[in-house]
């Protein structure tokens, strides 16, 4: 069984300013909330008590967040996918959430784990919820820089093409998990 989770996503790729993606993360003891924009700084992010370094970009169709602890010694990679059933036309949001250890070096260790789940679209995202990509740094960005504060992945190289973002928008129920 898994805990009922919502996610809200809000991409907002319009004006001449970079493609702004809100992601929202409520479930459980889950409530997350960054606003990230596609190439931009990282932002820093607390999840239960452990620090990230987060940073979004586009790989391959595919919405990515990219988590960076930040005393180095994992790594979580979110991918969200779009499918669309052919029997019924409906929508279907996948998540494939990577957990992948590294050591003291920053080298990856151990065994990477992956849970997938499956999304049921809701609604579209409160109006509100969308960002504005010319929203000045809040102060969870300042001063954090791609560059410096996260490691450069072989994915981010592949990180120029845009889905058609703007249909991951909305608000989104977790249906079914699976572990790996």
């Amino acid at each position: 069984a898994s805990m009922a989770l919502k996610h809200t996503i809000s991409i907002n790729e319009s004006g001449s300013g970079p493609i702004v993606v809100r992601v929202q993360e409520n479930g459980g003891p889950l409530n997350l909330d960054a606003t990230m924009a596609v190439g931009g700084d990282a932002v820093k992010s607390d999840i239960q008590g452990k620090k990230f370094l987060e940073r979004v970009y586009f790989k391959g169709g595919q919405l990515v967040v990219y988590r960076e602890a930040e005393n180095k010694d994992s790594d979580l990679e979110m991918t969200r996918t779009l499918e669309r059933s052919s029997d019924t036309d409906e929508l279907t949001l996948i998540l494939t959430s990577t957990h992948i250890p590294r050591g003291s070096d920053g080298a990856e260790t151990g065994t990477r784990t992956t849970a997938t789940s499956w999304f049921k679209y809701e609604s579209p995202p409160p109006t509100a919820a969308m960002p504005s990509p010319s929203a000045p740094s809040s102060p969870t960005t300042a001063g954090v820089t791609t560059a410096t504060a996260v490691t450069t992945t072989e994915a981010e190289n592949e990180a120029d093409e845009v889905p058609d973002a703007v249909g991951m928008s909305g608000v989104w129920n977790r249906a079914t998990t699976k572990n790996f």
